[in-house]
């Protein structure tokens, strides 16, 4: 009869525990679902969040939200627009005529009629553009790298996690 007991209460013991190791983590996280990847964090390990607005090379208005870790990797999340048709030394002109026409070739020979795949696709040249430890993203659109930002921002100083998800056909 002892024995039953302590078999019991063993077999209990183990079967809560197999329970809780097949649950989700219970600390907050922030988790961003795109079409070019996911990402998730736990709040507790970011250090900051900050958006900020740059320009490459007089031609391309990059709209940026950095979230920086406590570890060794950092998540880049931007947008990119041509900033001007032409930039003072000439140059503007045939980099947003290029981007333009290297999308339209990618497009074609992918044969796709929607946009979403190369307005979000990351494309790194090696090694100028590439980060060890960078995870990125490229959104598609101002508005969507807003909202990435207020949820990241909110999710953060409220510790409460939070997803936020771009659609394909954004």
């Amino acid at each position: 009869m002892m024995f039953r007991l302590l078999f019991s209460a063993a077999f209990l013991s183990l079967a809560t525990l197999g329970n809780l190791w097949a649950q989700p983590p219970a600390f907050p996280v922030w988790r961003a679902e795109m079409p070019g990847g996911e990402y998730a964090v736990r709040l507790s390990s970011i250090a900051s969040v900050s958006k900020h607005d740059y320009t490459v090379d007089g031609t391309l208005g990059v709209q940026e939200l950095t979230i920086a870790t406590n570890t060794n990797v950092t998540a880049r999340f931007y947008y990119i627009e041509p900033k001007t048709p032409s930039a003072a030394n000439g140059v503007g002109d045939s980099v947003v005529r290029t981007i333009k026409d290297r999308a339209t070739q990618a497009l074609e020979k992918a044969n796709q009629t929607a946009h979403t795949t190369i307005m979000t696709e990351v494309v790194k040249n090696y090694p100028v553009t590439t980060h060890a430890h960078m995870v990125e993203y490229r959104l598609p659109t101002a508005d969507a790298l807003k909202a990435a930002y207020d949820s990241a921002r909110n999710a953060w100083l409220r510790n409460k996690s939070a997803t936020f998800k771009v659609e394909d056909d954004e």
